[in-house]
């Protein structure tokens, strides 16, 4: 929902509305279908003993449906904001939300949906954790800055958040 939205998101939507001359209404529609889709998706984090290295290694994937066609547009979008942490969101075109992502900081952060559809309605008066992930790439320079700023906001509906410091 646009009023749990970081200001900076809300501006590049509407700037992705001019550039690409879509409706902006079509676009927060288009933005709200991973809040109101029930979906189950799959991340990974290991590091320490687990790596051969020791290194943090966090990945993550999408199960959304191959109907919807997202597939046929991956991009990689790094954002090298004037005010924030530059960070790195793979993605789809037309796309400005992050399932997952990592900034200059370290940080990486990744989600698995878990909520069915009989836990819907789910909760609309909460930044959608595709929002909230930006606002915590531009803001997070710690995993304690994450944590607080993950904590700060309500939840849409139930995920599990795998969150990293590189």
């Amino acid at each position: 929902s646009a009023a749990y939205a970081d200001d900076r998101i809300e501006q590049e939507l509407a700037g992705l509305s001019d550039g690409s001359g879509l409706p902006l209404a079509l676009l927060q529609s288009m933005h709200a279908v991973p809040l109101l889709m029930p979906y189950s998706c799959s991340s990974i984090a290991a590091w320490g003993n687990a790596t051969e290295d020791g290194h943090l290694y966090q990945t993550r994937n999408l199960d959304w449906s191959m109907q919807v066609g997202a597939h046929e547009f991956p991009m990689i979008v790094l954002y090298i904001p004037s005010q924030g942490i530059p960070h790195v969101v793979p993605s789809f075109a037309g796309m400005i939300g992050a399932h997952t992502g990592m900034n200059t900081k370290g940080i990486a952060l990744s989600e698995m949906g878990d909520a069915s559809q009989k836990e819907a309605p789910y909760q609309i008066h909460a930044p959608h954790f595709t929002v909230l992930f930006r606002t915590m790439m531009y803001d997070s320079d710690s995993l304690s800055k994450a944590i607080l700023i993950f904590q700060s906001h309500p939840q849409t509906k139930r995920y599990h958040y795998v969150l990293g410091a590189g």
